[in-house]
C-alpha cells in the first residue's frame, strides 16, 4: 500500500498535525472493524496468523475477561472482593487456628538459654568480640532499651551515625529473649534501606555472636538470601522485602519484633510500612515496633505514633574535626581551577545550559557577599579560587584526587572515605587516582586500596572494603550515599564531603520525573561527618563553603513528595486498600492529591487499572515485580515475544543514560559512526543494543578499549548498562516463576496477548520490520 503524504501547500507543524490526524483515523478504522491489521512491511505466517485470529473469535463470543489459570483466577478474583479491614481479619482468623501451643516450644527456649549460657562462658570467641561491641555507645543503654521495649508497644530509639543502632539493638533484645527463657517465641527483622546493607550488617552481627550466617542471623534482599533459623532469631532483609510480605501476611503473624532501621531517610517503602503498621499494631498487641532513627527531626516520628516512648543513645567514638572549602584551600594551596563549566555539560541541551549559566550567577552572587566577611582570615589565592564555580561539589576531580594525595602525603594512616554522587563520577576519579596527573603522586597511587561503592555493583564485589588495609596501603572508599546511614567501615577516619547527591524529582503539572545533581541538606552533612573517626579523631573535608551551607535544607524532602506514585498505587491494590485518597492521607508526609490521581490515569493506560480503579491482570503481574510499571510491562512483553535481549537494552539505556560521549568539535564524526554501529536500524533503543553486543564481542576478544575508543562509547557506562541488563533478566526469571509458567509457551501466548491486549496487538507487531520480528520472535 502507497504510503499518503502531505500535500506540498502544507509547511511546518502542519505536516505534523496532518500525519497524527492521518494516524487516529486509521487506528479508529481499525479498531471498529475489531480485527488484527498489519502493516504492509510485516510479513507473519499463516498458521500463527490464524491461530491468534482463532483466539479473538474466542475472546468475542467469551464472557471471561481473561483466559487465566484457574489458581491465578481464583487469587485474583479474591484479590478484587476483599478489602483491607476483611484482609485483617482472614490474617486474624488464621492465625487463631494455626497457633498451637506445645510444650515443645517451652522446651526449645531452654534449650536455647543453656546454650547462651555456655556460650559466654566458654567460648573464647564470642567473648572477645563480646568486648569490642561494650564500647559502643548503644550497649551502655542496654536495660533501659530492654525495659522500654518490654513496658511500650512502640519505642523510638535515636542516636548518631556508628554508635552501635543497628548491629546491638537487635542483639539485645534477642538475648533479652533468650535469657528470660522466651528465646523460642523470638523472631526478629530489622529493615534496611539498601541491600547491602542489609548483607554487611548481617556478616557483622554473626561475626559478633561467633557464628556463620544461617544460625541465630540472616538476610533476605532481591533475589539473595541466607535465612536464619524459624526461632530465636534476627532477619535483617531490605524495606522492600518487608513490603512484600505484608502483603501475604498483613498482620506479621511470625514476626515478634519488627525493627524499622534509618526511618529519617524518609524512602516511600519506609513511609507505607508506617502507615500500614499503623492500622495493624491494634490488632496484634503482642507485636513489639522499634524505630530507629538519626538525630534528625525524631519529634516528628514521636507524634506521628501517639507520642511513643523515646530512648536517646548519647556519645560518640572520636571528636571530627570538619573543614569547610576556605579551610582546605588555605590548608593545601590549590589553586588551579579554570572558569568553565564540567565537561559532562559540553553536550547538554540550550535548556540546561540556561539553568547552569543561572546556578553560575546565583553561586556568584552567593560568594561576593560572603568574601568581604572571611577576607581578613583568608589568603588572597583562597578568596580567588573561591570566585570559581566548579570550585565546590564535585564537578572539578582534578581537585578531589589532589586532595586524596594531600591527606595520603601530610596526614597519619586511616582510610578515606569520598562520597560521590554517581557511577559515573566514581568510576572517573578512580581511573585518576590509578594514574595520576602529577608525577610526584604516581609512588603514592602504587599505595592506594581503591574500593568503590554502588548499589548497581554485585555485592560479593563490595564486601572486601570492610577489611582493614595491609601495612603500607591506604584505603580509598568512592561510594555513592550508601556509606552515609546503611553502612559503617570502622577504620575510615578521613571523609571527603562534596555535598552532592543524585535525587528524583517529581514535576506534578507536566507529570515528569527527574534525576538530577542537588545539594545535599545539613542533615546529609551531619550524617556524613559522623563516618569519620571511629578509631580515633577524625577529619571531615567539606567541599563547600559555609556560606552554602547556610542555603542548604535542614531536612531532605520525603521521597514520597518527589516521586511518581504508580509503584505505590500498585502495591496498595495488593494489600486490598480500595480508598487511595484516603490511606495515603494517612501518610507521616501525604502526597499531593494531583500526583495520586496521575498515577492513577497512568496505570490505566497502560492496562494496570481498569475504569473501576480495581487490577487487572496484568496489574497484578506489574505489582510484584519491584520495578516501574512501565518498564516492567515493556519486560514482560519482551519475554512473551522472545526478544529479552534488545529490550533490556532499551530499558536499561532509558533508565541510566546513553553510553555514547560527544568531544567539542566532533559531533560530524559520532554521528558518522552511530549511522555505521546502527547499520540501517533507525532507532535510539536498538543503537544501545547494537553498542551493547559490540562491547561484549569486543571484551571477549580482548579489544574493548579499542572499540570503545573507535565507537566513542564509554566503558563505565556500558557496564553500568550490562549490570542493569542482568537484574532485569533476573526480574523476567521470577516473574516467571510467580506465574508458574515457562517463558513464551505458544498457546499461552496468544491467549495472554488476546486477553489483556487486544487492542494493542496490532500496535506491537507493527513496530517490526519483516526481518526483525522473524528474528526477535525467536527465543533470544
Amino acid at each position: 500500500m502507497e504510503r499518503k503524504r502531505p500535500p506540498k501547500s502544507l509547511r511546518g507543524k502542519e505536516i505534523g498535525l496532518f500525519y497524527r490526524n492521518l494516524s487516529r483515523k486509521r487506528r479508529q478504522e481499525e479498531e471498529s472493524e475489531g480485527r488484527i491489521h498489519l502493516n504492509s512491511s510485516v510479513s507473519v505466517p499463516k498458521d500463527l496468523l490464524s491461530s491468534v485470529e482463532t483466539c479473538l473469535h474466542k475472546f468475542s463470543q467469551s464472557e471471561d475477561e481473561a483466559f487465566l489459570f484457574d489458581e491465578f483466577g481464583e487469587s485474583f478474583k479474591r484479590l478484587l472482593s476483599v478489602n483491607f479491614e476483611e484482609f485483617i481479619e482472614e490474617a486474624k482468623q488464621k492465625d487463631k487456628n494455626g497457633s498451637v501451643q506445645t510444650s515443645a516450644k517451652d522446651g526449645l527456649s531452654k534449650v536455647l538459654q543453656k546454650d547462651f549460657i555456655d556460650k559466654c562462658a566458654a567460648n573464647p570467641p564470642f567473648r572477645k568480640r563480646n568486648v569490642e561491641s561494650e564500647n559502643l555507645p548503644a550497649t551502655s543503654y542496654h536495660k533501659l532499651i530492654s525495659d522500654c521495649v518490654q513496658k511500650n508497644q512502640v519505642v523510638l530509639i535515636v542516636g548518631g551515625t556508628g554508635c552501635g543502632k543497628t548491629t546491638q539493638v537487635p542483639q539485645i533484645l534477642l538475648d533479652n529473649y533468650i535469657l528470660n527463657k522466651k528465646g523460642a517465641e523470638c523472631r526478629i527483622f530489622c529493615t534496611q534501606p539498601r541491600r547491602i546493607a542489609a548483607i554487611t550488617v548481617a556478616e557483622r552481627v554473626a561475626y559478633e555472636r561467633a557464628e556463620s550466617l544461617g544460625q541465630s542471623v540472616g538476610y533476605q534482599i532481591r533475589l539473595e538470601s541466607r535465612l536464619p533459623r524459624d526461632y530465636g532469631s534476627i532477619l535483617y532483609c531490605t524495606t522492600g522485602i518487608m513490603l512484600q510480605r505484608m502483603q501475604t501476611n498483613p498482620l506479621l503473624n511470625d514476626v515478634s519484633v519488627l525493627i524499622l532501621d534509618e526511618i529519617h531517610e524518609r524512602s516511600v517503602e519506609t513511609d507505607l510500612i508506617m502507615a500500614l503498621l499503623k492500622k495493624i499494631l491494634p490488632h496484634r498487641s503482642d507485636l513489639k515496633l522499634i524505630l530507629m532513627s538519626a538525630t534528625v527531626n525524631d519529634q516528628l516520628f514521636s507524634q506521628y505514633f501517639d507520642n511513643c516512648c523515646t530512648v536517646h543513645i548519647e556519645g560518640s567514638l572520636y571528636p571530627v574535626e570538619v573543614l569547610y572549602l576556605e579551610d582546605i584551600l588555605q590548608e593545601t594551596g590549590y589553586h588551579v581551577f579554570k572558569n568553565e563549566l564540567c565537561v559532562k555539560n559540553r553536550n547538554n541541551n540550550h535548556r540546561k545550559k540556561h539553568r547552569e549559566t543561572e546556578q553560575n550567577e546565583q553561586y556568584l552572587r552567593m560568594i561576593d557577599d560572603y568574601i568581604p566577611t572571611i577576607k581578613l582570615k583568608y589568603e588572597s589565592h583562597v578568596l580567588r579560587s573561591l570566585r570559581f564555580p566548579n570550585s565546590e561539589g564535585c564537578d572539578n576531580l582534578q581537585f578531589l584526587e589532589y586532595l586524596i594525595f594531600f591527606i595520603c602525603e601530610h596526614k597519619p594512616q586511616g582510610a578515606i572515605l569520598v562520597f560521590l554522587p554517581s557511577y559515573d563520577k566514581i568510576s572517573k576519579l578512580s581511573a585518576q587516582l590509578q594514574k595520576p596527573s602529577l608525577r610526584y603522586h604516581q609512588d603514592l597511587a602504587t599505595q592506594l586500596l581503591i574500593y568503590p561503592l554502588h548499589s548497581m555493583m554485585p555485592t560479593i564485589n563490595q564486601r572486601n572494603v570492610f577489611e582493614p588495609a595491609p601495612a603500607g596501603k591506604r584505603k580509598v572508599i568512592l561510594s555513592t550515599i550508601i556509606a552515609e546511614t546503611s553502612v559503617t567501615i570502622n577504620d575510615v577516619v578521613y571523609v571527603i564531603n562534596p555535598g552532592r547527591v543524585k535525587t528524583s524529582d517529581y514535576d506534578l503539572q507536566a507529570n515528569t520525573q527527574t534525576l538530577e545533581e542537588t545539594w545535599v541538606s545539613k542533615a546529609n552533612s551531619q550524617q556524613r561527618r559522623g563516618r569519620a573517626g571511629r578509631v580515633q579523631p577524625g577529619i571531615c573535608y567539606n567541599l563547600f563553603t559555609r556560606a552554602r551551607e547556610q542555603q542548604m535544607l535542614d531536612e531532605p524532602i520525603p521521597e514520597i513528595r518527589r516521586s511518581r506514585l504508580e509503584t505505590v498505587i500498585l502495591n496498595l491494590k495488593l494489600l486490598h486498600v480500595c480508598d487511595l485518597y484516603d490511606f495515603l492521607k494517612s501518610l507521616i508526609s501525604a502526597p499531593e492529591p494531583m500526583a495520586i490521581q496521575n498515577g492513577i490515569n497512568l496505570l490505566k493506560r497502560i492496562g494496570a487499572l481498569d475504569y473501576h480503579d480495581d487490577l487487572t491482570p496484568l496489574g497484578v503481574h506489574l505489582a510484584r515485580l519491584p520495578i516501574d510499571p512501565q518498564m516492567g510491562k515493556m519486560i514482560l512483553m519482551a519475554g512473551l515475544f522472545r526478544c529479552v535481549d534488545p529490550i533490556t537494552s532499551a530499558a536499561a539505556g532509558i533508565s541510566f543514560k546513553s553510553p555514547f560521549y560527544t568531544p567539542l568539535g566532533f559531533e560530524q564524526t559520532v554521528d558518522r559512526v552511530k549511522r555505521e554501529l546502527s547499520d540501517g536500524i533507525r532507532s535510539d533503543h536498538l543503537l544501545t543494543h547494537k553498542a551493547l553486543r559490540g562491547f561484549r564481542e569486543a571484551r571477549e576478544s580482548g579489544r574493548l578499549s579499542e572499540y570503545c575508543y573507535r565507537k566513542f562509547l564509554s566503558n563505565s557506562i556500558l557496564t553500568q548498562l550490562e549490570n542493569m541488563k542482568k537484574q532485569f533478566t533476573d526480574h523476567l526469571r521470577l516473574a516467571r516463576d510467580l506465574m508458574q509458567i515457562e517463558i513464551c509457551p505458544p498457546a499461552w501466548l496468544y491467549e495472554f496477548l488476546i486477553s489483556m491486549y487486544r487492542k494493542q496487538l496490532d500496535i506491537v507487531l507493527t513496530k517490526f520490520s519483516s526481518s526483525e520480528f522473524q528474528q526477535h520472535f525467536r527465543c533470544s
